[in-house]
């Protein structure tokens, strides 16, 4: 049984893909044996120095929120699965999306678990601007979910390349598609030769590269420890972030795994922007890891 997640938080607002990511997140953790902490965040209203009046009216609205908030949480985790410890809190701050950072640091969250809307790129409408800016800035790695939940084959895609993270990567898919019961399936896209390369040499390089994917799956593949159904290894060719959604969409995928050096922005994703591309295109859930 892997311990890559052992706590699992969920930002939750009540809308649908915030109920889509929870039950995610629940499936996950029965597979795992983590935690799921549900987390709502109340904004905390602006200051009014000039009605000094109305503060403790406002304090009293927020405390009521927080009271409502809680008992809709709690209802939530009451369904997590057997096995399957679930808390909830609600956080009120001024800035949400930097108390959802600091909490995610100070209980250190390995997986995060929110909700977006439709397809076309991040759109700041799960948790007003919260959900885009966790995806640049959690310090742990972030799911997005979509409120549809489709009818899709039982499989699970990690997009490898040739940099370290591709073992977290893979780690990543290995434990979800553990927990789902899920075929893996690892993906390493050989990207366009530039058109400096020598026309003469260009099929041996092609060729070479190939074969590099190949060694970077079968590497991959000879860490898996979780015990899992089915495992295959696909080497594409073509620009990366295409080859992938189309894959992803051809196989019905439940889920796709893809890597995100750092914390400041997608300048530095695995695969260049693929797994920006991949977050604003695919309908099934993205999983971003992050190194470290």
């Amino acid at each position: 049984m892997t311990t890559l997640f052992r706590r699992i938080a969920v930002a939750h607002d009540g809308s649908d893909p915030a109920r889509a990511a929870l039950e995610l997140a629940f499936r996950i953790a029965a597979g795992t044996q983590a935690e799921v902490r549900l987390v709502h965040v109340l904004e905390e209203p602006d200051p009014y120095p000039e009605l000094a009046q109305v503060a403790p009216a406002l304090e009293r609205m927020v405390e009521l929120a927080g009271e409502e908030w809680r008992e809709r949480l709690a209802a939530e985790a009451a369904r997590a699965p057997a096995g399957v410890a679930a808390s909830a809190e609600v956080l009120v701050a001024a800035r949400p999306a930097g108390a959802l950072v600091e909490y995610l640091e100070a209980n250190e969250v390995d997986l995060l678990c929110l909700g977006t809307h439709g397809v076309g790129g991040i759109k700041p409408v799960v948790l007003g601007s919260v959900s885009h800016h966790l995806l640049h800035h959690a310090p742990c790695s972030v799911l997005l979910t979509r409120g549809e939940s489709p009818d899709r084959a039982p499989c699970v895609v990690a997009a490898l390349d040739r940099s370290p993270l591709a073992a977290a990567v893979a780690a990543a898919g290995q434990a979800v598609a553990a927990a789902l019961s899920a075929e893996l399936a690892l993906v390493h896209v050989v990207e366009p030769l530039p058109g400096f390369v020598d026309r003469g040499g260009l099929d041996g390089v092609r060729d070479w590269l190939v074969e590099q994917g190949r060694d970077v799956l079968r590497a991959e593949r000879d860490r898996l420890t979780a015990p899992l159904e089915h495992v295959s290894e696909h080497v594409l060719e073509g620009t990366a972030r295409e080859e992938l959604v189309a894959f992803c969409e051809r196989r019905r995928a439940a889920l796709a795994v893809v890597g995100h050096r750092g914390r400041h922005g997608f300048a530095g994703l695995l695969l260049g922007g693929t797994a920006r591309h991949l977050v604003d295109h695919l309908t099934c859930p993205v999983l971003v890891v992050r190194d470290g």
